[in-house]
């Protein structure tokens, strides 16, 4: 066997398929067979005119046992990998084939020369063995009787350092009973916990599942160490039993002979095993390099991640600014909006005060047109005066002839008449001229109502511009949302694609566990039943036993049996408290990964929302004030109109009080002239008569004739004033209407999109309580099914310690009854002095091999300086290392286990949101169903607004589905701070990964240092002048050679034994 504690290093592989660890075992080591077996057989092949030493014999049997040994596990590894890739495909399956083809007929030719070797190395030795036996024999014995003396104080200081380890492996039983109660302990707390409360997912980077992968093969190496002790302590009592001293001498040849070959094929073959090996190591460094770089690569990603993290924080906080203040210009337009409402109501009683005042003036319009009729009627009175005085003059032009004093009266009446007839001409073009005025009244108001027109185009257009102004930052703001949403979907979709692969890797990882504890249990099969054959053997040797003589040497073996057993016990126990531990601190790690993904969830949700309200209220606002804005320009105008139609009342009325007063003068002149005329008419000559009625009957006609059409034109002009009038109440009444039907028709809208909005909202919640609860019970059934999978685990366990305990507890009743057995005979006393005298050479011999490979490391010079004391102290701290690295390889198991459950409930997540986003897509649709209608109501009213468009309708709807696809926007946000605790938590775990790893290196060399400081003793001195002695004889010394070659099997049985209690 080695030197060396660690796993066969002919494999190219170790027990879980994996090439990466034999550079790392023979690098700490610094010794291996081909380095052994080379200063031996330079050229490989052994000439039989030479002939080789005993030492050389038991090298070449000892390395071809090893080597036998190897490819047995070998062939079987390899079965088993062929059957595990019999699913892939047939290609591997053929080439495996082809190489273990390839391996048979190079091993079968090596064979053939190791045969023909084995029979020149026989006739070499029958030739040796007829020279002078009985000579050679007593020298012998007298050298076998001073290298039992020798030997004697070697075994006697070999049986203090057994019971020194002894009592270390008691302590360490002890500890390991206290590990047992550990792990119960925290088995029933595992229950507790699961039975509380379900667990949840989590999720763990593949960088920390590699990790622990490597710790979880590190464990077992260290388990496939402690079988490979047992199996050489198996070999070498196989060894003892074979090896009686009572077999004849050519039975000894044979098998000499025979193990010679078989270790001469084995030979070839461990070196070609260490050429392949070595470039499987090189294969293994490229492997790890490029591991490395891939560890490097994912550390970028991660750094990368938490850059987004942090500008995903950032971009929260500037949203909830931007949320702070929209709420506040909310508040601020709801309050102007209040503002102006109660605007718009004291608008609207001082429009009532207005239509009282204009009810008023129409009153006091309809009294000054009845006094226009009693003036009108006083007017007619007066023509049927004048009427009157025509017919006087008319009789005084009949009487004139009968008196002159008769024409003179009607010459005054007819000069009264002219006078009033001049008066009433007068007042006639005055009323003309106030009918001119009003007419440019009228024109003046119709440019008035022009320039209105065009100031309502203007605004018109202005809130065009800003609709457009709207639209334009709105669509703005979709594209944004848009690529918002594409990079959130890229993000997913690479987060989905590291869970898929951490997936993966953690399957592979548990096929490789499941496959290594079959292994194991095949292997400890395989042991008990040889234990139970040797036992078997044991009993019988006991029978046959007839003297009385204890033989320390089994009793060393049956200890050393026990504590390897222990250790065997002790390292299971640990692994599994560390499998334990890893899985409590991975279930922690998902607790608080569950946490964190529901404080972001959450948040999400309340960002969605809140989003949902801002635009809900911008879109209102924005409504609102169209509306206040239109509102505000009907009720100026209906202000200005009615101010214009006041001022022309106001100004009717102030022309008709002025037509009264003027008609008013002009019949009190006219009553005056017409005093003055008679006056007049009685001064005057009747010569001057006969003109003036002349005169007088031509003014009254001229007179008549104005009289008429002045007549004609105030009627006119009292029509068209009525007009007028009639048109501005029935102008000022359609406005009234059309602002009462546009308030209603608005107030209708907002309340319909208030319900909308109300009935999104209600959609909303409870689409969230689906949510909820899918989520809820997707987390109750992975509790449940990882409690089953623990459960489960935890039966395995315990059965296996189970086994385990009764496997120990019978060995230790078996080697009980060994001690209580009879005693060796003598002759086997004999036979253990001149092993141990051979095996001090071999020793010594493998000490000056050591010493020239501990020559390439500068370490170890110091090491090998130390005392055993220190070693052994040394050798305890990294047992504990080991133990706490098998107590975090416990954890491994939890956490591939819940990552299992990860995957579940992840893609039960994923489910529920896809029925999330089709929910809302069809919410979304009605949406934009009732807002296409919306728009059509609106484009079919006579407002100022322009109708949307169908893409304008359709850029809305897919704002809202893009708003409402928010929530996964800030998956990331929340919870930075717990994942940089995991990202310190991770290198922490590779910092105590890459120690653990230099604690085994350094107890690799420190297992060399105690190997060399055991063998540099003073007997290992005697031996080597001893051994060259017998090599630096003389030819006459030829004949005592058969007499070493009798000693080379219990050599090589003392040289594994010794290895053993060195390890």
């Amino acid at each position: 066997m080695d030197s060396v504690v660690g796993e066969d290093q002919t494999l190219p592989f170790d027990i879980n398929l994996s090439i990466s660890r034999l550079p790392e075992s023979l690098n700490s080591g610094n010794f291996s067979m081909d380095d052994m077996t080379a200063s031996l057989f330079p050229g490989q092949r052994m000439s039989p005119a030479k002939a080789l030493t005993m030492k050389d014999y038991e090298n070449q049997i000892t390395a071809l046992k090893k080597e036998n040994f190897n490819l047995k596990l070998r062939i079987y590894f390899l079965e088993e990998r062929v059957q595990q890739k019999c699913d892939d495909s047939t290609e591997d399956i053929y080439k495996t084939n082809i190489e273990l083809k390839v391996e048979v007929e190079s091993m079968k030719r090596d064979l053939a020369e190791k045969q023909e070797l084995l029979v020149s190395a026989s006739k070499a030795l029958e030739s040796l063995a007829s020279r002078g036996v009985d000579d050679g024999r007593e020298k012998m014995q007298r050298k076998m009787d001073s290298l039992r003396e020798a030997f004697s104080a070697r075994i006697q200081e070999l049986e203090e350092s057994l019971q020194a380890a002894q009592e270390e492996l008691e302590s360490m039983a002890t500890i390991a009973e206290q590990e047992k109660l550990k792990n119960l302990g925290l088995e029933k707390e595992l229950q507790a916990a699961n039975q509380s409360g379900p667990s949840a997912d989590s999720g763990s980077t593949p960088e920390r599942v590699r990790e622990l992968q490597q710790a979880l093969q590190e464990k077992e190496s260290v388990i496939e160490q402690l079988r490979v002790s047992l199996n050489n302590q198996d070999a070498v009592i196989g060894e003892l039993r074979r090896n009686d001293p009572n077999q004849p001498m050519a039975e000894q040849m044979t098998q000499l002979n025979s193990l010679i070959g078989q270790k001469d094929s084995q030979l070839q073959a461990l070196r070609e095993e260490l050429d392949r090996g070595r470039g499987n190591a090189e294969r293994d460094k490229e492997v790890f390099v490029e591991r490395q770089n891939e560890w490097s690569r994912l550390e970028q990603k991660t750094r990368q991640l938490t850059e987004e993290l942090n500008a995903a924080k950032s971009s929260n906080q500037t949203l909830k600014h931007t949320l702070e203040e929209a709420e506040r210009e909310m508040k601020a337009l709801s309050d102007e909006l209040e503002e102006r409402e109660n605007k718009l109501a004291a608008e609207k009683k001082n429009s009532l005060k207005r239509d009282k005042t204009i009810q008023g003036l129409s009153l006091v319009l309809k009294e000054k047109e009845k006094e226009i009729e009693d003036l009108s009627g006083d007017l007619e009175e007066k023509d049927q005066a004048l009427a009157k005085a025509r017919e006087a003059l008319h009789k005084a032009k009949l009487q004139k002839y009968q008196g002159a004093e008769h024409e003179q009266s009607l010459f005054l009446e007819q000069q009264a008449e002219l006078s009033r007839l001049q008066a009433e001409a007068r007042s006639s073009l005055l009323e003309a001229q106030r009918l001119q005025r009003v007419l440019g009244s009228r024109d003046s108001e119709l440019c008035l109502l022009q320039q209105a027109k065009l100031e309502l185009e203007q605004e018109l257009e202005q809130l065009q511009q800003q609709k457009k102004k709207g639209d334009k930052t709105i669509n703005d703001l979709q594209n944004q949302l848009k690529k918002l949403n594409g990079a959130l979907a890229d993000r997913e979709n690479a987060l989905e694609q590291q869970r898929l692969e951490q997936q993966e890797q953690n399957r592979a990882a548990e096929q490789k566990l499941q496959s290594a504890i079959e292994r194991h249990t095949a292997i400890l099969n395989h042991k008990d039943q040889q234990l139970q054959d040797y036992m078997n053997m044991v009993k019988d040797l006991e029978k046959n036993k007839t003297q009385e003589e204890g033989d320390p040497m089994m009793a060393k073996l049956r200890a050393r049996l026990k504590e390897k057993e222990k250790a065997l016990e002790k390292a299971l126990d640990e692994k599994f408290a560390a499998m334990e531990e890893k899985e409590n601190e991975i279930h922690l790690l998902q607790l608080s990964l569950r946490e964190k993904e529901r404080d972001v969830e959450h948040l999400n949700n309340l960002l969605s929302h809140n989003e949902e309200t801002i635009n809900s209220f911008d879109a209102l606002i924005k409504e609102r004030d169209l509306e206040l804005q239109q509102l505000l320009n009907s009720l100026k105008n209906l202000q200005r109109c009615k101010d214009e139609t006041e001022q022309n009342l106001q100004r009717a009325l102030r022309e008709k009080d002025a037509i009264i007063q003027h008609l008013k003068q002009a019949l009190d002149n006219k009553t005056r002239d017409m005093e003055e005329m008679a006056n007049r008419v009685l001064n005057q000559s009747e010569s001057q008569g006969r003109d003036l009625a002349e005169q007088m009957s031509q003014r009254l006609k001229v007179t008549e004739a104005m009289l008429s059409e002045a007549v004609k034109d105030r009627e006119r002009l009292v029509t068209e004033n009525q007009t007028a009038v009639e048109n501005l109440l029935a102008n000022i009444s359609s406005k009234d209407q059309l602002l009462k039907e546009s308030a209603e028709h608005h107030l209708q809208a907002l309340n319909d999109r208030a319900a909308e909005l109300q009935d999104l909202r209600k959609q909303l919640a409870e689409t969230q309580l689906q949510l909820r609860n899918a989520q809820r019970l997707n987390a109750t059934q992975d509790g449940h099914l990882e409690t089953a999978e623990l459960r489960a685990v935890l039966a395995e366990k315990d059965a296996l310690i189970n086994k385990l305990l009764d496997r120990g507890q019978e060995k230790d009743r078996i080697l009980l009854e060994m001690k209580t057995s009879e005693a060796l005979p003598p002759q086997v006393l004999e036979l253990r002095q001149t092993i141990e005298v051979l095996q001090e050479k071999l020793e010594e011999r493998e000490a000056e091999l050591s010493r020239r490979n501990s020559e390439e490391t500068l370490d170890i010079t110091t090491v090998s300086k130390k005392s055993v004391v220190v070693l052994k102290k040394e050798l305890t701290q990294k047992t504990e290392a080991l133990n706490a690295a098998l107590k975090r390889e416990n954890q491994l198991k939890i956490s591939l286990a819940e990552l299992q459950s990860t995957v579940s409930e992840l893609e039960t997540r994923l489910e529920g949101q896809t029925a999330n986003i089709e929910s809302l897509t069809s919410t979304l649709n009605t949406k934009e169903e009732i807002i296409t209608e919306l728009h059509q109501r609106l484009s079919q009213r006579g407002d100022s607004r322009l109708p949307l468009t169908r893409d304008q309708a359709s850029q809305l709807g897919e704002s809202e589905c893009s708003i409402s696809s928010l929530p996964q926007r800030e998956r990331t946000i929340i919870g930075g701070d717990r994942q940089q605790q995991d990202v310190a938590s991770l290198s922490d775990l590779l910092t105590e990964q890459m120690e653990l790893n230099r604690a085994l290196r350094a107890e690799q060399h420190l297992y060399s240092d105690l190997i060399r400081a055991v063998k540099e003793r003073d007997g290992c001195k005697y031996l080597l002048l001893m051994e060259q002695d017998i090599v630096g004889k003389d030819p006459t010394d030829s004949q005592k050679e058969p007499d070493l070659i009798n000693l080379s099997t219990p050599i090589k049985v003392l040289k594994i034994t010794v290895k053993s209690f060195q390890k």
